[in-house]
């Protein structure tokens, strides 16, 4: 079957601009004025074409995985009591966090694990 209308944009270097800019955690707006192709094109692909979508959902995750990576190395590197409890802070704010609603400090009611205080000692 003959494709009809206009050719598609969509080339492998416009696809790794986007990838680029994606991974350095730009926007989707701004990942197509880097790539140069419009926002609702950019849509139109991700609708249309699940291997796209695939590849960019990839490529927003990259950053975070990255820095995730660092964190985890550096635990397991230098672990120290004030970054772990910081770590869980985040990670498991209504169990470890300061802002809990009964806690009166930010050590009070924190409950460690075995392994945690192995870490810590």
């Amino acid at each position: 079957m003959k494709q009809t209308g206009r050719p598609s944009k969509q080339t492998k270097a416009i696809v790794q601009k986007l990838v680029e800019g994606l991974r350095m955690d730009f926007t989707v707006e701004e990942a197509c004025a880097y790539a140069g192709i419009a926002k609702q094109t950019y849509y139109n692909w991700r609708d249309n074409d699940a291997g796209f979508l695939d590849e960019m959902e990839s490529a927003k995750c990259y950053l975070q995985t990255v820095a995730k990576k660092v964190v985890a190395q550096r635990m397991m590197e230098n672990p120290t009591a004030e970054f772990a409890l910081r770590y869980l802070e985040k990670r498991q704010p209504v169990r470890y966090g300061k802002h809990r609603p009964e806690a009166k400090n930010e050590f009070e009611n924190i409950v460690f694990s075995d392994a945690i205080v192995k870490v810590i000692e």
